[in-house]
């Protein structure tokens, strides 16, 4: 029997203004929509352009400072987050959350002396960073995974792209506000303005942090719950039902027999004595403890029955696997220069405070804009179709932009090629995370967001060797290497795309070839899309 991915955009409406087809928004959904707003607002006024540019001033313009300082964040992030997805996962998320906020308490604390007590201490402010990495480990493990067990199975990726649009409104938020004190303040850099905006930016991530204290694993609805209110759904006269359609079978397998596909999943499901484990149909769901329903829990097949895409990926966790790679190979490339652009506009493009923000004013909407547009065509052509397309125009343009600065064009030609190479990059984010969710199981979530601390930890420390970078070869060539990986990043996303749409034969399967006329209506052939590295 081929494998199957799960579809989670069949219920998601075509575009954001819609609802997706179920009764309550979760309690948990709401109080994390409402941290991804004031949190990422808060830590966009200080931990954008202005934590560069005031690292880079303390440390008497030493571009390597600005890497270790970054790296230090990121592996206490990667420290913390392996202990918390491991308790998130066997105890209870809301703990994990309870010592977040705890952390993030004193993150604030550390963070407001070294701006105005100690303001030449550099020491205090890595272990100010530090701690921060810590708290930033821990949440994204726990509330990654609270929030995906608390959205129903076909309306993650309506809920994961209308966090990312949030996400990407608080990091509107803090460029705007940081413009209007660097207005207000004086349009110049130095470090009594840039300590003042930083600590705006602190007060504003105090509410979010006791926000985390709230959320609580008793608000997460059981499977059964999940099932009730996809059934009733369904029996609804009039309206478009859930899991119409199957979607298109993910890395199939040659089989004598090929089941009949029915219109409805449950029942095909039911009748073959097939579950839909952990996100993924496929021939080993007699090893899946089905205790709770989809996604309860998912074990590994028998060694002897395992089967294999290029050589070394089992099938049943390909598409996790092949996530994880390009994640991880894009954190890399994206860590090595991106803490390293406030420094272009400072030195070479000589732009004030006040032109800086309001090109991380500008970046984030154009990217909201993508994400919707990125989520359309997803359904019309595939998500690893359009990823591809996103990543190949952010890595030209990058190359464009070393080539404009490299010939001197005028700086707002190069703040144009900037925010559009910014906004494709980061624009695959939602379809990613919610796809990846989709197909590991419940019990794993906080497992598999440790990835994103990986990915931070492995940004971070590709920062440290931007800075090397930098001090060896310059600004110019540390982004032609940036674009170099950000490139070979797609290449797991492009094996995938094949290993959909091309049997082990050679040949087009049967399946991704026959498309039905609803096809435009639902997510068609669902080609899993590795998620882009850390959003930056």
């Amino acid at each position: 029997m081929p494998l199957r991915l799960q579809e989670n955009n069949a219920t998601a409406p075509s575009s954001l203004s819609g609802q997706p087809q179920q009764h309550e928004i979760n309690r948990n959904i709401r109080l994390t929509l409402l941290y991804a707003l004031i949190g990422f607002a808060g830590r966009s006024i200080w931990s954008q352009s202005v934590l560069a540019t005031y690292v880079y001033l303390l440390s008497d313009e030493n571009a390597q400072a600005l890497g270790s300082i970054t790296g230090v964040m990121g592996m206490c992030q990667f420290l913390a987050c392996i202990p918390a997805g491991y308790v998130a996962d066997t105890h209870r998320r809301d703990f994990m959350l309870k010592i977040a906020s705890a952390m993030g308490l004193l993150a604030i604390g550390f963070t407001l002396l070294q701006l105005y007590a100690f303001g030449n201490s550099y020491s205090l402010l890595v272990a100010a960073l530090a701690v921060w990495g810590i708290f930033w480990g821990i949440t994204n493990t726990s509330l990654g995974a609270i929030f995906a067990d608390s959205i129903s199975d076909g309306d993650r990726s309506y809920y994961f792209t209308l966090r990312s649009i949030l996400l990407i409104l608080g990091n509107t938020v803090g460029p705007t506000m940081a413009l209007a004190l660097f207005y207000f303040l004086g349009d110049n850099w130095t470090m009594r303005e840039c300590a003042i905006v930083m600590g705006l930016g602190q007060a504003v991530c105090l509410p979010a942090v006791l926000l985390l204290v709230l959320l609580n694993d008793d608000d997460v609805p059981s499977s059964q719950d999940h099932r009730r209110a996809r059934t009733a759904t369904e029996r609804q006269p009039n309206q478009t039902t859930r899991n119409s359609d199957l979607t298109e079978p993910l890395l199939p397998t040659i089989s004598l027999e090929q089941p009949t596909l029915n219109d409805d999943l449950d029942t095909t499901e039911t009748a073959q004595g097939h579950e839909n484990c952990g996100g993924v149909e496929h021939e080993y769901s007699s090893f899946c403890q089905l205790e709770g329903g989809v996604n309860a829990s998912i074990e590994s097949p028998d060694q002897q029955h395992t089967e294999f895409l290029y050589c070394c990926v089992p099938k049943w966790r390909a598409a996790a696997i092949l996530i994880s790679m390009a994640d991880l190979t894009s954190g890399i490339a994206s860590g090595m220069s991106i803490r390293y652009f406030p420094i272009l506009f400072l030195e070479q493009l000589q732009l004030s405070p006040v032109q800086v923000q309001v090109l991380y004013l500008v970046a984030p909407l154009c990217q909201a804009c993508l994400m919707i547009s990125g989520q359309h065509f997803s359904k019309q052509y595939g998500r690893c179709h359009v990823t591809v397309v996103h990543k190949w125009i952010g890595v030209s343009f990058m190359l464009v932009l070393v080539l404009f600065v490299h010939l001197d064009y005028p700086a707002w030609i190069i703040c144009v090629v900037y925010v559009v190479r910014t906004a494709f990059m980061n624009s695959t984010t939602p379809l990613t995370k919610s796809m990846l969710m989709d197909n590991v199981p419940a019990n794993e979530r906080g497992r598999w967001n440790i990835l994103e601390s990986v990915n931070m930890f492995s940004w971070s420390g590709s920062s440290f060797l931007g800075g090397f970078l930098v001090s060896l070869l310059g600004l110019l060539p540390t982004f032609c290497i940036t674009a170099s990986i950000q490139l070979m990043a797609t290449l797991p996303v492009i094996a995938l795309a094949r290993a959909v749409n091309v049997g082990q034969d050679g040949n087009v399967s049967d399946d991704s070839t026959a498309s039905s006329s609803s096809s435009s209506e639902e997510e068609q052939g669902e080609s899993t899309v590795p998620s882009s590295a850390s959003g930056n």
